[in-house]
């Protein structure tokens, strides 16, 4: 099963180099400017869990210098390349292209900026099917990364976990996973919610709890349907607040805060959503990944009347 579910017109590689504000230096001498670097906020996975890295660019020139913030496959920018054991490379190609903004940001000297990316899915299906070592490598515009990054997929501890991780790498699971929701996928819709129901013990319980969640939650956000909304809200607070108190990597964990600000809001309950975002602040003010999201949800409850 492949994966291509839209394709855009993006920018061409030989436009962005004119884009940046990096001189047109060679390869050597562009390194010399900025550093690329990838780092996960964990070595080990279970299998099926879904595995999803930072990439960093740090400006190590003296003067300042502008980059196209974008490093995820989807916008074209960066390309990626994952290896098991040293066996055949899989170069990790989106599953979809997508526009974006293209403008440059500056960094001064010393500056850095981060994203998160998710790398357990690509065109042809999940990335990682069975347990192992993978190396994972990445390419920002002709520089490489400077780091090895490795990390480890470990197999299920249970038959519960087994099980959970089979329906985690059922290609439609993996998509969903991936869109964090459609309301087309129905398979996955159900899989994953037998996981919530059954599998609650295992390590793939959180995510799968946290990414309907995340799901009745834009579902609601669109609905016409005012009970409907309304049953769609309470089934994304419940996933959501539940999947703040599990062990879930900073992603996801962000993404929650997230949601659930947006569904507390859309249930027109601003008092929770503003509890809500002062939780949020006081664990991940400091990390810049968070930044966006913060912002957004900032700027959501103002409009609502809040703060």
């Amino acid at each position: 099963m492949k994966f291509y579910i839209m394709k855009r017109t993006i920018i061409t590689l030989a436009l962005i180099n004119i884009l940046l504000i990096i001189p047109a230096l060679s390869l050597a001498q562009k390194d010399k400017l900025i550093e690329f670097t990838l780092s996960t906020d964990k070595m080990n996975y279970v299998l099926g869990e879904p595995v999803i890295i930072t990439a960093t660019i740090r400006n190590i020139h003296a003067d300042s210098v502008k980059i196209i913030p974008h490093f995820r496959p989807r916008f074209g920018l960066t390309k990626y390349k994952i290896s098991k054991n040293n066996n055949k490379d899989i170069n990790l190609t989106p599953i979809f292209y997508i526009d974006a903004d293209f403008n440059a940001v500056s960094l001064n000297s010393g500056d850095s900026v981060s994203q998160f990316v998710p790398i357990f899915a690509y065109s042809e299906g999940p990335v990682f099917t069975e347990p192992g070592t993978y190396k994972i490598s990445a390419e920002y515009l002709g520089i490489q990364n400077t780091n090895s990054l490795e990390i480890f997929i470990e197999p299920p501890q249970t038959e519960e976990e087994r099980m959970a991780s089979n329906y985690m790498l059922e290609p439609e699971v993996t998509l969903f996973m991936f869109v964090r929701g459609a309301k087309t996928l129905t398979k996955a819709q159900r899989l994953l919610a037998e996981i919530t129901e059954k599998f609650q013990g295992t390590r793939l319980y959180p995510y799968a709890n946290a990414t309907m969640g995340m799901y009745y939650s834009q579902f609601a956000q669109t609905s016409k349907d005012k009970n409907q909304t309304k049953l769609e809200l309470n089934k994304a607070i419940n996933h959501l607040t539940s999947s703040l108190e599990s062990d879930i990597t900073p992603y996801y964990k962000i993404n929650t805060y997230y949601h659930l600000i947006n569904s507390y809001l859309k249930n027109n309950d601003k008092y929770k959503a503003i509890a809500t975002l002062d939780k949020f602040e006081k664990v991940y003010k400091a990390d810049k990944r968070a930044s966006v999201y913060l912002k957004q949800c900032k700027t959501k409850i103002i409009a609502s009347g809040g703060l």
